[in-house]
Protein backbone atom coordinates (compact mmCIF):
# COMPACT_ATOMS: atom_id res chain seq x y z
CA UNK A 1 0.00 0.00 0.00
CA UNK A 2 2.91 2.51 0.37
CA UNK A 3 4.41 2.12 -2.56
CA UNK A 4 0.81 2.78 -4.43
CA UNK A 5 0.70 5.97 -1.78
CA UNK A 6 4.04 7.01 -2.86
CA UNK A 7 3.31 6.70 -6.97
CA UNK A 8 0.30 8.61 -6.21
CA UNK A 9 2.17 11.58 -4.77
CA UNK A 10 5.27 11.50 -7.55
CA UNK A 11 2.34 11.41 -9.91
CA UNK A 12 0.76 14.08 -8.58
CA UNK A 13 4.07 16.61 -8.57
CA UNK A 14 4.67 14.49 -12.22
CA UNK A 15 1.26 16.01 -13.24
CA UNK A 16 1.57 19.88 -11.94
CA UNK A 17 4.65 19.92 -13.71
CA UNK A 18 3.34 18.59 -17.40
CA UNK A 19 -0.30 20.51 -16.56
CA UNK A 20 2.46 23.57 -17.11
CA UNK A 21 4.13 22.35 -19.97
CA UNK A 22 0.73 21.65 -22.02
CA UNK A 23 -0.84 25.04 -20.69
CA UNK A 24 2.40 26.49 -22.37
CA UNK A 25 2.45 24.70 -25.27
CA UNK A 26 -1.00 24.96 -26.25
CA UNK A 27 -0.77 28.96 -25.41
CA UNK A 28 2.23 28.95 -27.97
CA UNK A 29 0.35 26.77 -30.37
CA UNK A 30 -2.69 29.39 -30.49
CA UNK A 31 -0.66 32.65 -30.74
CA UNK A 32 2.34 31.79 -32.89
CA UNK A 33 -0.03 28.75 -35.01
CA UNK A 34 3.26 26.80 -35.10
CA UNK A 35 2.76 23.34 -33.75
CA UNK A 36 6.34 23.80 -31.71
CA UNK A 37 7.51 20.59 -30.89
CA UNK A 38 11.02 21.95 -29.53
CA UNK A 39 8.61 22.79 -26.45
CA UNK A 40 10.29 20.29 -24.70
CA UNK A 41 13.37 21.18 -26.32
CA UNK A 42 12.87 24.51 -25.08
CA UNK A 43 12.09 23.38 -21.83
CA UNK A 44 15.60 20.93 -21.11
CA UNK A 45 17.23 24.04 -22.07
CA UNK A 46 15.42 26.17 -19.15
CA UNK A 47 15.67 23.91 -16.74
CA UNK A 48 19.49 23.05 -16.68
CA UNK A 49 19.90 26.95 -17.08
CA UNK A 50 18.21 26.62 -13.23
CA UNK A 51 20.59 23.67 -12.55
CA UNK A 52 23.51 25.60 -13.76
CA UNK A 53 22.25 28.74 -11.61
CA UNK A 54 21.68 26.58 -8.32
CA UNK A 55 24.74 24.77 -8.77
CA UNK A 56 26.64 28.25 -8.30
CA UNK A 57 24.76 28.46 -4.79
CA UNK A 58 21.88 30.76 -5.59
CA UNK A 59 18.52 29.73 -4.01
CA UNK A 60 16.47 27.40 -6.40
CA UNK A 61 14.00 29.66 -6.60
CA UNK A 62 16.37 32.59 -8.36
CA UNK A 63 16.81 29.47 -9.77
CA UNK A 64 14.03 28.83 -11.21
CA UNK A 65 13.54 32.55 -12.42
CA UNK A 66 16.37 32.16 -14.64
CA UNK A 67 14.95 29.01 -15.68
CA UNK A 68 11.76 31.12 -17.07
CA UNK A 69 14.04 33.85 -18.31
CA UNK A 70 16.12 31.22 -20.48
CA UNK A 71 12.88 29.52 -21.52
CA UNK A 72 11.09 32.97 -22.50
CA UNK A 73 14.71 34.41 -24.28
CA UNK A 74 14.91 30.89 -26.30
CA UNK A 75 11.51 31.02 -27.45
CA UNK A 76 11.50 34.44 -28.19
CA UNK A 77 14.13 33.22 -30.05
CA UNK A 78 12.76 30.64 -32.44
CA UNK A 79 10.02 32.33 -33.39
CA UNK A 80 11.64 35.31 -34.05
CA UNK A 81 14.32 33.64 -36.34
CA UNK A 82 13.74 30.40 -37.19
CA UNK A 83 9.99 29.72 -37.50
CA UNK A 84 8.61 33.44 -38.80
CA UNK A 85 10.97 33.66 -41.42
CA UNK A 86 9.36 30.15 -42.84
CA UNK A 87 5.46 31.25 -41.89
CA UNK A 88 6.62 34.75 -43.73
CA UNK A 89 7.53 32.49 -46.92
CA UNK A 90 4.86 30.60 -46.73
CA UNK A 91 5.49 27.69 -45.82
CA UNK A 92 2.88 24.53 -45.10
CA UNK A 93 2.01 23.36 -42.13
CA UNK A 94 3.88 20.29 -42.19
CA UNK A 95 7.10 22.00 -43.19
CA UNK A 96 7.26 23.56 -39.84
CA UNK A 97 6.42 21.09 -38.01
CA UNK A 98 9.32 19.54 -39.09
CA UNK A 99 11.49 22.40 -38.52
CA UNK A 100 10.52 22.01 -35.08
CA UNK A 101 11.26 18.62 -34.70
CA UNK A 102 14.93 19.68 -36.12
CA UNK A 103 14.86 22.45 -33.59
CA UNK A 104 14.13 20.07 -30.64
CA UNK A 105 17.03 17.74 -31.91
CA UNK A 106 19.21 20.84 -31.84
CA UNK A 107 17.95 21.64 -28.35
CA UNK A 108 18.10 18.35 -26.67
CA UNK A 109 21.16 16.78 -27.86
CA UNK A 110 23.05 20.22 -28.01
CA UNK A 111 22.17 20.53 -24.19
CA UNK A 112 22.96 16.41 -23.57
CA UNK A 113 26.45 17.41 -25.50
CA UNK A 114 27.32 20.75 -23.19
CA UNK A 115 25.98 19.03 -19.62
CA UNK A 116 26.82 15.87 -19.99
CA UNK A 117 24.76 12.49 -20.03
CA UNK A 118 24.11 11.88 -16.34
CA UNK A 119 21.33 12.70 -14.12
CA UNK A 120 21.70 15.56 -12.25
CA UNK A 121 19.63 16.79 -8.98
CA UNK A 122 18.96 20.37 -7.52
CA UNK A 123 20.31 21.36 -4.32
CA UNK A 124 17.40 22.24 -2.08
CA UNK A 125 16.36 21.57 1.21
CA UNK A 126 13.08 19.59 0.88
CA UNK A 127 11.46 21.15 3.65
CA UNK A 128 9.45 19.06 6.58
CA UNK A 129 7.65 15.90 5.60
CA UNK A 130 3.90 16.38 5.80
CA UNK A 131 1.70 13.08 6.08
CA UNK A 132 -2.04 12.71 5.68
CA UNK A 133 -2.94 9.36 6.77
CA UNK A 134 -0.35 7.31 4.42
CA UNK A 135 -0.13 9.95 2.04
CA UNK A 136 3.23 11.85 2.74
CA UNK A 137 4.92 14.51 0.79
CA UNK A 138 7.48 16.96 1.40
CA UNK A 139 6.87 20.86 1.80
CA UNK A 140 8.83 21.53 -1.53
CA UNK A 141 6.60 18.84 -2.94
CA UNK A 142 3.51 20.40 -1.95
CA UNK A 143 4.97 23.80 -3.03
CA UNK A 144 5.62 22.42 -6.59
CA UNK A 145 1.85 21.14 -6.77
CA UNK A 146 0.60 24.37 -5.11
CA UNK A 147 2.99 27.42 -7.34
CA UNK A 148 1.54 25.07 -10.97
CA UNK A 149 -2.21 25.19 -9.79
CA UNK A 150 -1.49 29.45 -9.17
CA UNK A 151 0.34 29.79 -12.40
CA UNK A 152 -2.55 28.06 -14.77
CA UNK A 153 -5.07 29.95 -12.69
CA UNK A 154 -2.78 33.42 -13.19
CA UNK A 155 -2.48 32.66 -17.52
CA UNK A 156 -6.47 31.69 -16.91
CA UNK A 157 -7.11 35.05 -15.39
CA UNK A 158 -4.79 36.76 -17.98
CA UNK A 159 -6.50 35.21 -20.82
CA UNK A 160 -9.88 35.50 -19.69
CA UNK A 161 -9.93 39.33 -18.36
CA UNK A 162 -7.38 41.09 -19.81
CA UNK A 163 -6.31 43.29 -22.75
CA UNK A 164 -3.53 41.09 -23.76
CA UNK A 165 -5.54 37.91 -23.71
CA UNK A 166 -8.69 39.48 -24.96
CA UNK A 167 -6.16 40.18 -27.86
CA UNK A 168 -5.07 36.63 -28.28
CA UNK A 169 -8.09 35.30 -28.06
CA UNK A 170 -8.79 37.28 -31.07
CA UNK A 171 -6.10 36.88 -32.94
CA UNK A 172 -6.60 32.80 -32.70
CA UNK A 173 -9.88 33.31 -33.65
CA UNK A 174 -9.24 35.52 -36.66
CA UNK A 175 -6.85 32.78 -37.52
CA UNK A 176 -9.24 30.09 -37.58
CA UNK A 177 -11.32 31.84 -39.32
CA UNK A 178 -9.22 32.76 -42.27
CA UNK A 179 -8.18 29.40 -42.35
CA UNK A 180 -11.86 28.28 -42.35
CA UNK A 181 -12.25 30.75 -45.34
CA UNK A 182 -9.40 29.58 -47.31
CA UNK A 183 -7.51 33.27 -46.69
CA UNK A 184 -3.85 32.84 -46.17
CA UNK A 185 -2.63 34.96 -43.01
CA UNK A 186 0.79 34.07 -43.11
CA UNK A 187 2.20 36.87 -45.40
Amino acid sequence: MSLFVESIGFGLITAAVLALAAVGFTLQFAVTNVLNLAYGGVMIVAAYAAYAVNQAGVNIWIAALAAVAAGALLSLFLNTFVYRPFQRRGTVPVALVIVSLGMTLILVFGTQAIAGGTNVSFTMNQGATLQAGSFVLTVAQVAMISLSIVMMLLVHLLIRYTRLGKAMRATAANRNLARNCGIRTDR
